[in-house]
């Protein structure tokens, strides 16, 4: 069934929280663990989170299978009605998987939508290579042309590869497609306000994401339309408390907060992943494993002890929430 969604702001904008959902599996990691994609999804709309994007890094895209994919966006969709839904469409590499994906989705969603899309291409920028403004903008072009229901996001990964961030989708290519009617806007995962803030200039209105925890304020201040951040699965109402600050002072103390908590998600480096979900894990939110083993990222018994610790130490110097309490009293 094809459901029009509308153009405008999500729930809660100026401020609109998301969180990139991350994918349960079950203990032999064959199968998506529905139960636990319930509970998640319950603890984050408790939480006062405005939407989840599903399909994105953070619920490893890249691991599953199309028809889990499917699976996956029809059963969250089905038992979260209070949440919003961002879908990641992209297929790395390949275009015209990115479009099939699209429109089968754009058939079977039963309940409206944003489509996010990174360019195909990106991960040529691992290796250094480019591609061309005119490029970026073909590609969004084409997929606004598909006449799709649902909005669409663009989506600029930092990828740095020798040298510094660089920006597959750079700030003057949005001027060349933004005023298409189906554009509804752009999540930035650079990290860079500076970035942000090119990005607006280029498009005055434009509905800016926050891609990266530590550029919330910043973000915010620039004229940021919300956030789809790691910290969100994992700590949301940290995130919240940086979007409902009231004045400039407590914005920044409730970044430094969340900068810290960030902090213990990069303890292990390239395990950003399984360490939301031993976090989670000890939330009650998704079945104990321990180690953690999931889809290919691993945390052995040293590295769950020390992030534990970690998260003990942090939360000491903080206005612990009670979400926190409650992990530090379950978990350490």
């Amino acid at each position: 069934m094809n459901v029009p969604a509308d153009n405008r702001t999500p729930a809660g904008s100026p401020g609109a929280v998301y969180a990139p959902l991350l994918t349960p599996f079950t203990r032999d990691r064959r199968q998506i663990d529905a139960q636990a994609l319930r509970t998640h999804l319950a603890f984050l709309a408790q939480s006062g989170l405005d939407g989840v994007l599903l399909l994105g890094t953070n619920g490893e895209f890249g691991r599953l299978a199309e028809a889990e994919k499917l699976a996956l966006v029809d059963l969250a969709t089905a038992v979260a009605p209070e949440l919003a839904f961002i879908i990641g469409i992209t297929s790395p590499g390949s275009e015209a998987e990115t479009f099939r994906f699209a429109r089968l989705l754009d058939e079977r969603l039963s309940r409206p939508a944003r489509f996010l899309a990174a360019p195909p291409f990106y991960s040529r920028y691992r290796q250094g290579a480019r591609a061309e403004p005119s490029e970026v903008a073909g590609f969004y072009g084409r997929l606004l042309g598909l006449d799709l229901a649902p909005p669409i996001l663009a989506y600029n990964v930092p990828v740095p590869p020798a040298g510094p961030v660089t920006a597959p989708v750079p700030p003057e290519t949005v001027a060349v497609f933004a005023a298409a009617e189906n554009f509804w806007g752009l999540k930035d995962s650079t990290g860079e306000v500076a970035n942000i803030s090119r990005y607006l200039a280029q498009r005055p209105g434009l509905q800016l994401l926050v891609g990266h925890d530590k550029a919330i304020s910043g973000g915010r201040a620039a004229g940021a339309a919300g956030s789809i951040t790691a910290c969100a699965n994992v700590f949301p109402s940290a995130v919240r408390a940086v979007w409902n600050a009231g004045d400039e002072d407590t914005r920044a103390g409730c970044q430094r907060e969340l900068d810290r908590l960030r902090g213990v998600l990069e303890l292990v480096p390239g395990k950003m992943v399984a360490i939301q979900k031993l976090l989670l894990q000890r939330l009650g939110v998704v079945a104990e494993r321990s180690p953690v083993r999931e889809a290919g990222l691993e945390l052995e018994g040293t590295e769950v002890t020390a992030v534990l610790r970690r998260l003990r130490e942090v939360a000491g110097s903080l206005a612990v929430n009670a979400q926190l309490r409650r992990l530090l009293a379950s978990a350490i």
